[in-house]
């Protein structure tokens, strides 16, 4: 069943002929340059939205609605339609997203033409990831956590070092996402436990090429000013 994301105009810094575009085009476009990948959690909200201004930037589904991004990853189709509104309007410069709903064969997404695809393996929902894809022009990594996805797009265009925020994998003041993320429909803390061990796969293997992964604290240290930290522990 095709989940149908248009009418919409193409935004307007698109001067290229319309085309189904593959992320092979954003190779090396941001060649050793630090990339922020920005994920829903709570500690994104702390991060002033100035800090954004002038770093390369790719937002994780819904994130452009709390944070300045210049690309946005959306894989499942609500998310996907949230952000070809996005950058219709001009809030974001390009969306990344799969063909399929989430990957899953034979739920397809009808996207614009300047919405930039990507080959992928099927959809992993809590397995182990195919690492060979980091080697695999106009291939991304597909998994129940969009962040890898991001993470994998970063890599490809060229990252010196990826640098994540609000990947909290946790609570912070009881809180798991920022503030009015997706309408209050936020990450479940049974996603998390289940996906930790996928993101650290990849970080293992990006660090292992000599790319640099590590996480933003937008505290002056570890005793996060007074906020309350709860981890939720992978399963």
């Amino acid at each position: 069943m095709a989940t149908n994301l248009l009418p919409t105009r193409e935004p307007a810094y698109v001067s290229e002929p319309q085309a189904p575009r593959s992320v092979n085009a954003l190779r090396d476009v941001w060649h050793g340059q630090d990339v922020y990948v920005l994920a829903s959690g709570a500690s994104l909200g702390y991060v002033p939205m100035s800090f954004w201004r002038g770093r390369r930037t790719i937002g994780v589904n819904q994130v452009p609605a709390h944070a300045q991004c210049d690309v946005v990853v959306a894989t499942h189709h609500e998310d996907v339609r949230d952000a070809v509104a996005r950058v219709a309007r001009g809030e974001a410069e390009r969306l990344v997203a799969p063909e399929t709903d989430c990957g899953l064969m034979g739920r397809e997404n009808l996207l614009p033409d300047w919405v930039y695809r990507f080959e992928h393996y099927p959809h992993v929902h809590d397995g182990h990831l195919d690492l060979d894809v980091l080697e695999k022009p106009g291939w991304l990594l597909l998994c129940s956590l969009t962040t890898v996805t991001a993470i994998n797009l970063a890599y490809v265009m060229g990252a010196r070092a990826i640098v994540l925020c609000g990947h909290d994998e946790g609570r912070i003041d009881g809180q798991i996402n920022v503030p009015g993320y997706n309408g209050g429909n936020g990450t479940k803390a049974s996603h998390l436990c289940m996906t930790h061990h996928l993101l650290q796969s990849l970080a293992d293997a990006i660090r292992q090429r000599g790319v640099s992964v590590v996480s933003l604290n937008p505290w002056v240290n570890f005793g996060l000013e007074g906020h309350v930290y709860e981890r939720i522990p992978p399963v």
